[in-house]
């Protein structure tokens, strides 16, 4: 139903509606999802951007929405910040390490051996499990849905909160280095000469024909390239 809607409000050339369509979309399930089903609204908002996402116009939906997902962002790590207590990082410095150890070391881990055992080569394999070594938004949906069960401890919940702070702020750190090593070894061991790949500077690849892509490909076959 929501694809079938956008269509039609696209219809009408209107981008204030198209984004106002949208913003009260993802409001609307997301109070809905709340008020019927009873979970949190930001479980509800995550299932609106399912929705959202599941139409043609996602990306146009996503590119109207960057300014409030920018403010939002701002928000939400202001209120993660504020829902950080120092005092845990002495009090309860065990869990602390153990929650950041998951996040650091197994995730990513995990992460590259899958897209390696998928066939990918290392030097993607190592960049993809670094880029996952911070905890994600969901994961602080999960953890408030956990403690309100009663299925974690306030202890874990600070555990939690302080680990995905720390690893936000690792993650560039780490993901640099990973690709910082790949790089290096890849220098280190080049290919021989004859498993080189060959490289025609005519041929082109174009991803995405759009009303963009089409006027790049126009002008790219315009020039003789492939």
């Amino acid at each position: 139903m929501i694809p079938w809607v956008l269509e039609r409000i696209e219809q009408t050339r209107s981008r204030e509606l198209f984004t106002l369509a949208v913003l009260v979309l993802a409001v609307g399930i997301a109070v809905g999802s709340a008020g019927i089903f009873g979970v949190s609204m930001a479980l509800g908002a995550f299932l609106a951007g399912l929705a959202v996402g599941r139409s043609e116009f996602a990306a146009r939906a996503a590119g109207d929405a960057v300014p409030m997902r920018d403010a939002f962002a701002v928000l939400f790590f202001v209120s993660v910040g504020m829902l950080f207590d120092p005092g845990t990082l002495i009090e309860a410095p065990l869990p602390v390490a153990l929650v950041l150890a998951v996040v650091i070391v197994v995730k990513p881990l995990s992460a590259a051996s899958t897209v390696w055992l998928l066939g990918r080569p290392p030097a993607i394999a190592v960049p993809v499990g670094a880029a996952f070594s911070q905890v994600g938004e969901f994961s602080f949906i999960l953890g408030a849905v956990a403690r309100d069960l009663g299925l974690i401890s306030d202890v874990g919940w600070n555990a939690l909160v302080a680990a995905s702070i720390i690893s936000i702020a690792l993650n560039p750190s780490i993901y640099g280095w990973a690709r910082r090593r790949v790089s290096t070894r890849a220098e280190r061991s080049p290919l021989p000469l004859g498993e080189r790949p060959a490289i025609d500077p005519s041929r082109c690849i174009l991803v995405g024909y759009g009303p963009v892509g089409k006027i790049v490909y126009r002008l790219l076959t315009e020039r003789g390239r492939r």
